[in-house]
This record gives structure tokens, sequence and C-alpha cells, in this order.
């Protein structure tokens, strides 16, 4: 199962994204960490709602991706994106 959860400004929240997969029953929650880098949110914040959370599921297995900003194929991501984008201007 996929769930999309938001830190700030949109729903739903990361907790209620972690509530939301565990109703509908499962038992690992992997955490993908949608930043170009690794600030404040992706070093404090999510890890502090995800053990939050780890308390409150104990049963549960929580692991957190590192930022996708670090991943070697993500400048060809951009390439292909920016290709895209000037083609569907031309």
């Amino acid at each position: 199962m996929v769930q999309c959860a938001f830190l700030e400004a949109e729903s739903p929240s990361v907790p209620e994204g972690i509530e939301a997969c565990v109703k509908q029953g499962a038992s690992e929650i992997v955490i993908l960490l949608n930043f170009l880098n690794s600030g404040n949110h992706v070093l404090k914040d999510i890890p502090a709602l995800v053990e939050a959370a780890a308390k409150n599921h104990p049963g549960i297995k929580f692991c957190l991706t590192p930022p996708v900003g670090i991943h070697p194929g993500i400048a060809d991501l951009f390439l292909d994106l920016i290709a895209a984008a000037e083609k569907k201007a031309s």
C-alpha cells in the first residue's frame, strides 16, 4: 500500500498517514523522505514523529529512507524533467 502524508500545510499529516497504514494492516511502514537534503525536518522532525508512532505501535517495524535528493539518479531525473518541459514548450 502507499499512503501520502505531509509535514506541513497539507493533509494528511505524517501521523495521520501512519495511522491510515496501521488501520489497513501494515506490519512494516517505510517513510520515504521526499526532500532534497537533510535539514531539520529530515534529521529531527520526522524521526521524532516516527519514534512516537513506534511507541504507540510496538508490533510494527518502522524505517526511514535517506532523502531522495541524495540518490545518485536525481540529476538524471531533473534532466529528464527539463527535457520533457522543453519538448512540450516547442
